[in-house]
């Protein structure tokens, strides 16, 4: 299966983890597989940074954290059993399960206006140069990988989105932000630099504030 369906496959569908097969890609930025991703996790890596850290896995996109996360917390279960996979889904980060999406989205940082940088892809053969994806700051790169974590994305976000996309600011209620927030998350996957023009025209700025100020 293809890795743009990996993310559909894996939490829309609610496919258990331990059904992904060892050569299937979970992070595509860096060609990490299920496989790969297990043997670390046999080796010791407990956390998501360690798991991070020598892999390289959820350190570009980030989309394949909340996949890595689950792998995680299924190797933690001493006991899996038949409703192991209702209690993952249940609690894509322990120590959040008991708090309101209100209270998650007033801790979501506010994402200040910035430039951000791009990394050049470099043929040897074809001797070309040409801006490859963007690098995001690793305040952005967190901020991404809260949203994802505290399960913050609308699922229908591409259905929503038409609906809203002229909206203003100040008129996005809370589900409305998510789905919008949800829209420049997932379709990143894509390498547009959609994150990259609405940190530098403001966009995220405004709506990260606008998350905030109706949360609180």
């Amino acid at each position: 299966m293809k890795w743009e369906n990996l993310g559909q496959r894996d939490h829309e569908m609610r496919t258990h983890v331990r059904d992904i097969p060892d050569e299937e890609l979970v992070c595509r930025c860096k060609n990490i597989t299920a496989g790969m991703i297990r043997n670390s996790i046999l080796d010791g890596a407990s956390t998501l940074e360690q798991l991070e850290n020598r892999t390289g896995a959820g350190t570009g996109c980030t989309l394949c954290v909340r996949t890595l996360q689950r792998f995680l917390e299924y190797s933690q279960l001493r006991e899996p059993g038949p409703g192991d996979i209702e209690f993952i889904e249940k609690r894509p980060h322990i120590l959040d399960e008991d708090r309101t999406v209100d209270e998650k989205c007033a801790e979501l940082p506010i994402l200040e206006t910035q430039k951000t940088d791009w990394i050049e892809l470099r043929s040897i053969m074809k001797k070309t140069v040409t801006r490859g994806f963007p690098d995001y700051s690793q305040e952005v790169n967190e901020w991404i990988k809260l949203f994802l974590r505290w399960d913050l994305g609308d699922p229908e976000y591409t259905v929503h989105y038409e609906a809203i996309r002229d909206r203003e600011t100040a008129t996005l209620s809370r589900d409305e932000i998510l789905t919008i927030l949800t829209w420049y998350i997932k379709e990143e996957r894509k390498r547009a630099g959609l994150i990259a023009q609405a940190l530098e025209d403001g966009t995220l700025h405004a709506l990260t504030q606008r998350l905030h100020d109706i949360t609180i």
